[in-house]
């Protein structure tokens, strides 16, 4: 699923792992051409005008959800990009070991990113 996708490459990227990021990446393109493929599929079949206006409010709530997914996935490369690399919740969030010694501060709460000086 394209949604599975997205998560299983930010959870990647947040952990430093970019080689998987990257084949959940490719998993994420195969994934949404099926959905392409399907959504287009499901079209020709629908025949009533409830049918279609039921279609089309399911694609659009898809779309809703993709759009936080997406930005949410946006920020965790910029993150890796940028040599962060986030733990699991209750500990510390951290970066990579060549920035440690550049942080001002590494903030204690859960939520917060680790910002470089």
């Amino acid at each position: 699923m394209v949604t599975d996708s997205i998560a299983q490459q930010r959870a990647a990227l947040r952990a430093g792992r970019k080689l998987a990021a990257k084949a959940y990446g490719t998993a994420l393109n195969e994934a949404a051409r099926t959905y392409i493929d399907t959504l287009r599929a499901v079209r020709r079949m629908v025949t009533s005008e409830a049918e279609v206006e039921r279609l089309e409010a399911q694609r659009r709530a898809f779309a809703n959800l993709l759009r936080v997914e997406l930005a949410a996935l946006a920020t965790a490369r910029l993150s890796s990009e940028a040599g962060l690399v986030f733990t699991t919740q209750n500990q510390r969030p951290v970066s990579a070991p060549s920035e440690r010694s550049t942080l001002a501060h590494t903030p204690q709460s859960t939520g917060q990113h680790a910002r470089a000086a």
